[in-house]
């Protein structure tokens, strides 16, 4: 795709072919950066429209090549393999919406397959509130899962023996029974015990992928803890399966389309 200016006439050309040319006139001659490639801010488009999706390459400005950009919002690697089923997270901060129904007082039964490629990251959290949440983090290899429905927090935790940022798929599954917190990663397991839960309807709470959005107040949280990079695919909320390549909402740099071979 080329795009060319000279004097008030602007040109578009696709493969060598000139589409299109067209006069320019009055205030849209005179035009001025920054310039945005895939989509624009929220702030000079209306609601709800979508950037591109798809790949950008050699990007040159007056033949020279453009650089790496001043500032970078919601954009993904590209990849040349095939991608396999699932979300990516880059590592540049993201998250994804799958749930809005999770009742924290509640009986509750958690599962994700993630392949993870940093050993930190915040995998999973619902809740508003430092004393309303379900929080479900890898830190340096070590697998916690954090559960406060009004009643005070407990958690439990397992480090495999193994890392999980290895290449290979892995099954993390939090139930949780009354005052009974259990932690499943592959074929072992953790339980903890906590305050007697109150069994109350309690508020429906927001799940979280990969991170959250300003304005959700995470619990005590590991120093220095990155945004998650890895992938992330078969997440059930009480045996509900997730559609990740549709997910209720995402934002960042987060790619719905599939996970690259790493």
């Amino acid at each position: 795709v080329f795009i060319k200016r000279e004097g008030e006439r602007i040109s578009l050309i696709l493969d060598g072919i000139n589409v299109q040319s067209k006069k320019l006139s009055g205030d849209r001659s005179r035009l001025s950066g920054p310039l945005y490639v895939g989509g624009v801010p929220a702030s000079l488009t209306a609601p709800g429209s979508g950037g591109f999706v798809g790949c950008v390459r050699d990007l040159t400005l007056n033949e020279a090549p453009a650089g790496n950009p001043a500032h970078s919002q919601g954009t993904v690697p590209c990849f040349q393999n095939p991608l396999q089923p699932g979300a990516y997270f880059s590592g540049q901060g993201g998250h994804m919406v799958i749930d809005e129904s999770l009742v924290l007082g509640r009986d509750l039964e958690i599962q994700l397959e993630v392949r993870p490629v940093s050993d930190s990251g915040l995998l999973l959290h619902a809740g508003k509130s430092s004393d309303q949440h379900l929080t479900l983090v890898l830190s340096h290899g070590q697998v916690t899962v954090s559960v406060n429905s009004g009643k005070g927090e407990f958690s439990t935790s397992f480090t495999p023996e193994e890392a999980l940022c290895n290449g290979r798929w892995h099954t993390i599954r939090v139930v949780k029974k009354n005052n009974v917190l259990q932690l499943h990663v592959d074929a072992a397991s953790e339980h903890s015990v906590g305050p007697k839960q109150n069994r109350s309807a309690g508020a429906k709470e927001t799940v979280y992928l990969g991170g959250v959005p300003d304005g959700v107040t995470l619990p005590t949280l590991p120093a220095g803890l990155p945004a998650f990079q890895g992938c992330i695919r078969k997440a059930t909320i009480n045996h509900r399966p997730a559609m990740l390549s549709k997910p209720l909402a995402v934002h960042g740099a987060v790619g719905t389309q599939g996970c690259p071979h790493m």
